[in-house]
């Protein structure tokens, strides 16, 4: 979620020259996908191969964050962010379900407290990578 809460401001504004209201349209249709994907796991229950829907539903999210770079207008940056975070949230739901299913009642807190640890405390990694990213620092082509 990092680069949706630096860098798509920034596309929104630099590359698609759009305003704020349009930024704000492309927000609410990744919250809107959310909605849906979590109605969706609701209705269809838990998958057969749970690891493996989760994993193809981060996987495709990833896909959906990438295709943002591919947007020309403000539309197709909607349905790119309405996929990535639709994805996103399918695959959450999915997740901490399977970790209540796995995990003994016993050790769960801990378990839960070990994975927002892991999440909490790799974004401001994903910050410093976009802040050296914008600099030109890493991944910038090299110069001939």
């Amino acid at each position: 979620m990092t680069p949706l809460s630096v860098l798509l401001p920034l596309f929104v504004r630099e590359t698609l020259h759009a305003s704020a209201l349009d930024l704000g349209v492309v927000f609410a249709s990744g919250g809107a996908a959310g909605i849906v994907a979590s109605y969706i796991v609701a209705r269809l229950g838990k998958p057969k191969h749970i690891v493996t829907a989760t994993w193809l539903a981060y996987a495709a999210s990833g896909v959906g964050i990438a295709s943002i770079a591919l947007a020309h207008n403000v539309a197709v940056c909607c349905v790119c962010v309405a996929l990535e975070v639709g994805l996103m949230v399918y695959g959450d739901v999915l997740f901490f379900a399977m970790i209540q299913i796995l995990v003994d009642r016993e050790v769960l807190g801990r378990v839960s407290s070990l994975i927002y640890l892991g999440a909490f405390s790799l974004g401001p990694f994903g910050y410093l990578l976009e802040a050296l990213a914008l600099r030109g620092l890493v991944f910038a082509a090299p110069s001939c």
